[in-house]
């Protein structure tokens, strides 16, 4: 079959130097889950006479050049056919043989790439999902040898909101929603100052709380439920290495395994190393500390069973000497907490990351005898199983792309925690990367106007049309704050914890200052290709 089907279509394309047919893979899976995939039909193939079911075929058209046309059949036999198939009808977009009796076939040409993913975060598997919605071969990859369902509380502010309304996630968010009503600020004795209720219609800028708030593992888990059939997750592996050729990217894995894939994309965090391995490890370091890079946060849970009266509440203590304390309670039997500091402690400046010992004892000296419920917070912090402290910063970079290798989310543009924009910045980058490349998938097997790469071309755009939101996600955010130059005594303090129970009093949402929700003149594009159903 292949070589009559290859002698047909050289002939209808007389300029393509060779035919390469790619038989994908027989699951029979596949033939259980197809009304979830428009690309695939339930059927037989006819392979030199011999029935086979589920059998994806893909035909790549060109010469050795990078740009490279790939064109998808969809196709249904009946059971008595055994003919081989051969030509192509241009003009009626068939594929006709003399002696098929019920040939059913349809013939659509369309950029089909095998993607890696490193990294199964909340990036990761946002694009997996849009990726794979088009037709994509997609492997996302995680070191951690399971789903990482840890983590606390996150949030989606403005577009966020939106791009997760368009994946159809809405109800599977809500039914896991965490249950937060609001903030309130308490003063060393407990006492409230201020409350700034959530912002539950959803319209307009959100306060602190939102209306969509959700556990990091519960969104990864809802993420990773909607890719899981149509993307491949391998667990317990990374990259070791990775060179691009100019037309792919050859993969060695720490499990000494090595393919070839169209694209590789860094999800993996603040941190990256696939970042780190695309600009080079002699290249100067692109993340970038707030303030004067003494700014740390922890964040952990403890048990702490619900008291009668009590409402879900995040609760904000501000202590002397630049240190603050927030409880956020997510469950009737426990909260999280995060320890905020600018702090010159030496110790946690030099505990190495991941030292999860020695950066819970150096936090335990820098908010020993804070006040309020610290002392009682530190004693649950000894047994924490989910601990993780990091020092706040940007990551900056010229260009998150090179060759055939991009980064998303926190891997190419960590807004810090501070922004409250993390979280939407990944699904909204992610969003628009998948949609770029699906309006390369359109023009497929051309160069642009400058002759390069589409593919290239397409992560251009990626940047070109994201770089002016994340601009006003990060703007000023590295620079000293107003928080870094204050003393903060207890007559500090006191005025702060006065002027915010002002603002409560009179409903004034001072986060749409605080946060960088509020993005000006930067409108969420709408990708055909990827909404429809």
């Amino acid at each position: 079959m292949t070589m009559d089907l290859a002698k047909d279509l050289t002939a209808q394309y007389p300029a393509c130097s060779r035919v390469n047919m790619e038989i994908g893979r027989i699951v029979v899976a596949e033939l259980q889950r197809t009304s979830k995939h428009n690309h695939l039909h339930i059927g037989l193939l006819c392979l030199n006479g011999v029935m086979m079911k589920g059998v994806n075929v893909l035909i790549s058209l060109g010469s050795a050049k990078p740009e490279t046309r790939y064109i998808g059949l969809k196709a249904k036999f009946s059971a008595h056919d055994r003919s081989t198939l051969c030509q192509y009808d241009e003009n009626s977009m068939k594929i006709r043989h003399n002696n098929c009796r019920s040939v059913i076939a349809e013939f659509g040409v369309r950029g089909r790439m095998k993607v890696l993913i490193s990294g199964a975060g909340i990036a990761g598997t946002a694009l997996a999902f849009w990726l794979s919605k088009l037709g994509h071969d997609v492997t996302v990859i995680e070191r951690f040898t399971s789903l990482r369902t840890t983590g606390l509380q996150i949030d989606l502010r403005g577009h966020g909101i939106e791009v997760m309304k368009r994946m159809g996630l809405e109800e599977s968010f809500r039914s896991k929603a965490a249950p937060e009503q609001g903030l309130q600020v308490v003063d060393k004795s407990g006492r409230r100052w201020a409350y700034f209720p959530a912002n539950k219609p959803g319209d307009g800028l959100q306060n602190f709380t939102t209306e969509y708030e959700i556990m990091r593992g519960d969104l990864c888990r809802i993420m990773y439920d909607a890719t899981k059939e149509r993307a491949k997750y391998i667990f317990g592996t990374t990259i070791e290495s990775f060179e691009d050729n100019g037309s792919s990217v050859e993969v060695r894995f720490t499990d000494s395994k090595t393919d070839r894939f169209d694209l590789l994309v860094g999800a993996d965090g603040q941190g990256s190393r696939i970042r780190k391995m695309m600009l080079g490890h002699n290249s100067q370091d692109t993340f970038c500390p707030i303030g004067r890079g003494n700014n740390y946060m922890a964040y952990f849970t403890i048990s702490k069973p619900i008291q009668d009266g009590e409402q879900y509440t995040a609760t904000s203590y501000i202590a002397t000497g630049g240190r603050v304390v927030m409880t956020r309670r997510h469950s009737a039997s426990e909260v999280q907490v995060y320890l905020s500091c600018s702090t010159d402690s030496e110790r946690l400046k030099n505990a190495r990351r991941g030292d999860v010992e020695e950066e819970k004892e150096a936090l335990t000296e820098i908010f020993q005898g804070a006040g309020w419920q610290t002392d009682e917070i530190l004693n649950s912090l000894k047994g924490s199983k989910n601990f993780y402290c990091e020092r706040l910063g940007l990551v900056k970079m010229e260009s998150w792309s090179s060759g055939h290798v991009t980064l998303v989310g926190d891997a190419a543009y960590c807004p810090t925690a501070n922004t409250g924009m993390g979280t939407t910045s990944a699904i909204v980058g992610a969003y628009i990367l998948a949609g770029e490349i699906g309006r390369y998938c359109r023009r497929s097997n051309r160069a642009d106007v400058h002759g390069e790469n589409t593919l290239v071309a397409a992560l251009k755009e990626y940047e070109q049309r994201f770089r002016p939101f994340m601009n006003q996600v990060q703007e000023g955010v590295a620079e000293d704050s107003f928080t870094d130059k204050v003393p903060w005594t207890p007559f500090t303090i006191a005025i702060l914890n006065f002027l915010l129970g002002v603002a409560s009093f009179f409903r004034v949402n001072i986060f749409k200052w605080l946060l960088k929700e509020n993005v000006k003149g930067w409108d969420l594009p709408e990708y055909e290709e990827m909404l429809r159903n």
